[in-house]
């Protein structure tokens, strides 16, 4: 497990320079929250078909690590034109491409971790732990490089680490877990399978505040006077706060429904967001980062986990590329677009607010699906 764990740290760092960074990148860059919220939610639309797409070509070629060292490699050649286009309407088109290859990658990731988890006997909440020290750990060491050295060179030390976890992929065992043959009529029970679609539901619910968060909390941070450091800081407490229940999450598995689960995860955000939108200090900020750690491993992990269990193991990275398509595609989308207008519109902390309520509308509907399946049952 140690190659797929080393692999994960690395990928995350990639993904820490687009959650931390890009959002102010593109501020410095002139744009206007809105304009931000659209160019982030337009590359989310993308993902929404780019991932179940790259999933069943996975599932069809029985193939995950061919197919992610692919998509780096075609990401990174494309990510020129995200750093250094300015105008709003290439840069939408070119961000779009780039999500086409870039975003298909988590949940192939998380296919293969799984598939790794089972086969070597691990725990994929151990192994899924790494993506977030990763994160946490290049967001703070880039918030003090950048602040040094500026983002102009953003680019730069973003191909450092895509170069390096091509490099990483290369060492990893590919997941074959095909048991049966592929066929239309597998998937077209997977996208009519009542109990899937409404778990994919309750995803929409409780993951659109979170992506409005990852997108816009940078830009929350430096609208109350913090600065790109602070930012890197407030990351790594985030993530380097989610590394034990990441661990713990399995445990809470066996003794508890996953919808129970993804209940408490919301009613857990509603609480954080609700906090978030009445303060009005970086620092305080920073601190209270730490909640990251009770609300993201416990939602993610869960429902990474319960996917696993309702579809077919022969269709596991097409179920795991749904879920990430309307978690980071459906979810990212109106998160980022809906938080970055409303923040140009009212204030940055009313985004927070509406956060808060749609949290908690979304844990009292999972919490009413959990207790109608254990009545079923």
């Amino acid at each position: 497990m140690l190659r797929i764990s080393v692999f994960i740290f690395l990928f995350f760092g990639i993904i820490s320079i687009f959650i931390t960074f890009i959002p102010l990148y593109y501020q410095e860059q002139g744009l206007t929250k809105t304009e931000i919220g659209l160019v982030l939610g337009v590359g989310s639309l993308i993902s929404i078909f780019s991932q179940p797409f790259w999933g069943m070509i996975s599932d069809r070629r029985n193939t995950v690590k061919k197919v992610i060292i692919f998509l780096l490699a075609a990401s990174l050649i494309v990510s020129i034109g995200i750093f250094k286009i300015t105008a709003l309407g290439l840069l939408l088109l070119t961000y779009s491409m780039y999500n086409l290859f870039f975003t298909a990658i988590p949940a192939l990731t998380d296919s293969l971790a799984v598939s790794t988890a089972e086969q070597q006997g691990g725990s994929f909440g151990f192994i899924r732990m790494w993506g977030d020290l990763g994160l946490g750990t290049f967001s703070l060491v880039m918030g003090f490089v950048i602040a040094w050295i500026g983002m102009d060179y953003l680019w730069w030390i973003y191909a450092v680490i895509v170069i390096l976890t091509i490099i990483a992929a290369t060492t990893l065992r590919d997941a074959q877990i095909r048991t049966v043959a592929l066929t239309k009529e597998s998937f077209v029970r997977l996208f009519t399978n009542p109990s899937f679609l409404w778990f994919m539901f309750l995803i929409l619910l409780i993951g659109t505040p979170h992506r409005m968060n990852d997108v816009l909390v940078g830009i929350f941070m430096t609208s109350m006077g913090g600065t790109e450091a602070q930012v890197g800081q407030a990351w790594m407490v985030a993530t380097f706060s989610s590394a034990p229940l990441f661990i713990l999450a399995g445990l809470l598995l066996r003794k508890f429904h996953a919808l129970f689960l993804l209940a408490l995860a919301s009613l857990l955000y509603a609480i954080r967001w609700g906090i978030y939108g009445l303060i009005d200090n970086p620092d305080l900020l920073i601190i209270l980062q730490i909640s990251q750690g009770l609300t993201f491993p416990l939602f993610y992990v869960v429902a990474v986990y319960h996917v696993t269990q309702i579809v077919p193991p022969e269709l596991r990275s097409t179920g795991q590329s749904t879920f990430a398509a309307v978690f980071g595609g459906v979810a990212g989308m109106i998160g980022s677009y809906g938080g970055g207008f409303i923040m140009d519109a009212f204030e940055p902390h009313t985004a927070y607010q509406f956060g808060m309520v749609f949290s908690l509308v979304a844990a009292i509907v999972t919490a009413i699906t959990w207790i109608r399946v254990r009545k079923q049952a």
